[in-house]
């Protein structure tokens, strides 16, 4: 399994555009609030990716796909602040089909075809 990568897509509440910090301009539109979108990528399934991103701060973390095998403190996973504070529900319908992929590079390529398509639809899409 380490030598897989996968994609993953995280609905947010549509209040994220009022966040500071939500770029219109690079995201995608203010005026469509009727879709929001993290795109991600990672080494770990999407559920154990997106378990890790909504986890306890205060709690450790204990991979559910078996990738990491000793707990973990969240904090040291990182969790990107938009994900963290307006998850909404992981999206499998938008990234299934792609996974896995067999390198790092094609998640990464991946991630932002997969970007760029949500906001050609109309809808904020962010990836780092």
């Amino acid at each position: 399994m380490a030598n897989n990568y996968h994609v993953y897509v995280i609905e947010l509440n549509k209040n994220v555009v009022d966040r500071p910090g939500w770029n219109t301009d690079e995201y995608g539109p203010s005026g469509n609030k009727l879709r929001c979108f993290y795109v991600g990528q990672s080494a770990h399934t999407p559920e154990c990716r997106y378990a890790q991103h909504i986890a306890d701060r205060s709690a450790t973390f204990h991979c559910i796909c078996g990738l990491t095998e000793s707990p973990v403190n969240p904090y040291q996973i990182g969790g990107q602040t938009f994900v963290v504070n307006h998850h909404f529900a992981l999206r499998p319908e938008l990234y299934t089909r792609y996974n896995p992929l067999p390198s790092q590079a094609e998640a990464i390529a991946m991630e932002e075809r997969l970007t760029l398509e949500l906001r050609a639809k109309g809808w904020g899409a962010y990836s780092k």
